[in-house]
């Protein structure tokens, strides 16, 4: 009779933290994480001590002599990979999360202009869309409250009750506001189509 084949993950095998200062190993805080190598990032396949042993006896044969084992020298270094690997990683984080709020903000957009049907150009739409964004993009940054029959859309750009509209002094001025509020339009619309 054939015996059952062994499965690596129904072990639930557990790390240990003293391999840390031992092995100079982490494992991350995410589900399904294996163990990293804090001096070379490296990942090893099973959370084992055989594993994490051969790692470091192959790649760290003089680590044993720089830095010997139960020392301050050791536990500062190990603190000082720590520390970086935790920044790389917070890093990476951040701006991963920040491309996601760009996509959301986005699909917020065209979640807006498809529900009206509408262009672009209709000012009320604009004004939507841009409340959107905003919340999508800065959630965490309370945005000032100003009621939506307080804020106007003229030629220019967006002014509040009361104040003019910004008229440009020459020519030029003009066509260098125009030409970059039309490239910022055009961007707009690149995300919506």
């Amino acid at each position: 009779m054939l015996s059952k084949k062994r499965k690596i993950d129904s072990e639930n095998r557990k790390f240990m933290n003293e391999w840390t200062e031992l092995y100079f190993f982490i494992l991350p805080e995410r589900v399904r994480a294996i163990p990293v190598c804090l001096i070379c990032n490296s990942t090893v396949a099973i959370i084992k001590i055989g594993n994490l042993k051969r790692h470091y006896g192959t790649t760290y044969k003089d680590f044993h002599t720089k830095f010997p084992p139960d020392s301050e020298v050791r536990k500062n270094k190990v603190h000082a990979c720590m520390l970086s690997y935790k920044n790389s990683t917070t890093t990476l984080i951040r701006c991963m999360s920040e491309q996601e709020k760009s996509t959301e903000a986005a699909l917020r957009m065209c979640w807006v202009l498809n529900k009206h049907q509408k262009p672009f150009s209709d000012y009320e739409i604009v004004k939507e869309c841009m409340l959107e964004v905003a919340t999508a993009l800065f959630q965490e940054n309370k945005k000032k409250s100003l009621p939506l029959s307080k804020i106007f859309l003229c030629r220019q750009g967006v002014t509040q009750e009361g104040q003019k509209c910004w008229q440009p002094k020459t020519k030029k001025a003009y066509l260098n506001f125009y030409i970059s509020h039309r490239a910022t339009a055009l961007r707009l619309m690149d995300l919506v189509t």
